[in-house]
């Protein structure tokens, strides 16, 4: 997915959280300050459950800017089985919003 205004510097959009997934984006944000706090050279940040990849190459991105913003490293790692999620259950598994990947 492409950024919401690519016109805005990425300083801007960051601040505004107008980019693509801005919960990872502030996930990402939150490591980097912490790693700065605690003198530490980088972070590694990941995600469980890839799927079909969009959240990682948004989480990608973010640790991109955000390297370049601090100067800190930042590793990405994403992990997944493969095999999908689960059949429902029941309702609590809320199967109207999830679909199967075959």
């Amino acid at each position: 997915m492409t950024e919401r205004i690519p016109l805005l510097p990425d300083r801007v959009r960051y601040q505004l959280g107008m980019v693509d997934r801005p919960m990872y984006a502030h996930g990402v944000r939150k490591a980097v300050e912490l790693a700065a706090a605690l003198d530490h050279r980088g972070v590694t940040v990941v995600e469980f459950g890839v799927g079909t990849g969009g959240g990682l190459l948004a989480l990608s991105r973010h640790a991109r800017y955000y390297e370049a913003e601090s100067g800190l490293t930042v590793r990405v790692t994403g992990f997944d089985s493969a095999s999908g999620l689960p059949p429902p259950v029941d309702y609590r598994d809320v199967p109207y919003a999830w679909r199967q990947v075959q």
